[in-house]
């Protein structure tokens, strides 16, 4: 059976007289295209899917189950680095103020 869509060095179904960007696009049209995760866990299915069936803001609001465990607030959701949202960004902007102003005070 000598089909010429079928590499005899793979199991690739690609035209062999094809280059690089031609396969590319072969592939894309042979492919079947599905439009992914469906949101079925929001209300808001003309948004994009995020992660479990949610939209991006009902994802961060409603979707996380693990809690803090660094800061004192462990009844709030985890957010990085064992801390919730608000203990993370106060003192990553602590962190990003103080390098700051190491940086201005090494240019004068």
């Amino acid at each position: 059976m000598n089909n010429p869509f079928i590499s005899s060095k793979s199991n690739s179904i690609l035209p062999q007289s094809l280059s690089g960007l031609d396969q590319i696009q072969a592939i894309r049209s042979t492919v079947s295209a599905t439009n992914g995760p469906e949101i079925i866990k929001c209300p808001h299915t003309d948004k994009k899917p995020y992660a479990k069936g949610m939209c991006h803001n009902c994802y961060h609001k409603r979707g996380k189950s693990k809690m803090a465990s660094a800061c004192g607030h462990t009844t709030k959701p985890h957010y990085s680095n064992g801390l919730c949202q608000n203990c993370y960004l106060a003192q990553y902007y602590q962190k990003r103020k103080a390098k700051q102003q190491l940086k201005a005070q090494e240019q004068n």
